[in-house]
């Protein structure tokens, strides 16, 4: 019985120590909440993140690989007829040059971003158009000058109005509009900007150069991944064989898992300094 009464004791006095500091009890207390509610809040944050990015890169494919242009000197140049030596009759291709050019219309002028592409590049990016058509195989071969906008260029240039068959000018030039993409929610990758798109071949013309920096390959599922990989390096090192610092040829899935693997770094770093902050 002696034992029980000293636990009883110990409680007694143990709640009286409590009720004697209040305040520093509450802070204590508020203090473990706070902690706790952080590392889960840090967790909860990197791993919706890692999610976030895994989903729009996975939407890209598997089979997707980019070849990254960086010329060492204004001499160095990748053309777009280069871009499409690297392919072999089973693959699609795309460029992505862009731009800032003004854009305007009689209701509206806006510097933004243009970018040149091809045909196949609204099948390789998952592109969804809310009116009218993409740029086409004969857009490209005839350098027409015809534009995509997205829905933030339709909403501002035109209101209400349907902006298929309307022109707008782009530094001056003037472009018919034959498409308008689908709205979609903010991202990670998606452009901070307005931005709209038209034919590769118009591009060189507008922008003044047959350069381009990114060049967009699809290979036919992610097992040619590897091979397509391997093939276009070498294609390049024949290219460009006095300047192989210029370019990197870069596998997304491989992209895919080292972003995974810093995000889950990241996650794993701020749970564990929060945790410790305890």
């Amino acid at each position: 019985m002696e034992w029980k009464m000293k636990i009883h004791q110990n409680v007694k006095l143990a709640l009286k120590q409590l009720g004697s500091f209040k305040f520093r009890t509450f802070l204590t207390m508020l203090g473990i909440i706070i902690g706790v509610f952080s590392v889960i809040l840090l967790v909860t944050i990197g791993e919706a993140i890692s999610k976030n990015v895994s989903t729009q890169l996975g939407d890209m494919g598997s089979n997707l690989v980019s070849v990254n242009f960086l010329p060492s000197s204004s001499t160095d140049k990748f053309t777009y007829r280069e871009a499409t030596s690297l392919l072999t009759d089973d693959e699609m291709g795309s460029p992505e040059v862009t731009q800032t050019k003004v854009v305007r219309n009689s209701e509206h002028i806006e510097e933004m971003q243009v970018t040149g592409i091809n045909e196949d590049y609204s099948d390789m990016k998952n592109v969804e158009l809310a009116a009218g058509r993409f740029c086409s195989e004969v857009d490209i071969n005839y350098a027409q000058k015809v534009t995509v906008i997205d829905s933030d260029i339709a909403k501002t240039y035109f209101k209400e109005r349907n902006p298929v068959g309307e022109y707008i000018r782009v530094s001056g030039v003037r472009y018919l509009i034959i498409g308008v993409l689908q709205e979609k929610g903010e991202s990670l990758f998606s452009s901070t900007g307005k931005q709209l798109f038209i034919p590769i071949t118009s591009a060189e013309r507008l922008f003044k150069t047959d350069s381009i920096n990114l060049y967009y390959i699809q290979a036919k599922d992610a097992k040619a991944v590897p091979g397509v990989v391997n093939r276009v390096k070498r294609n390049m090192s024949q290219l460009f064989p006095n300047a192989q610092d210029s370019y990197e040829v870069v596998n997304q899935q491989e992209a895919l898992d080292t972003f995974d693997s810093i995000t889950k770094t990241l996650t794993f770093g701020l749970g564990a300094i929060a945790g410790i902050s305890l």
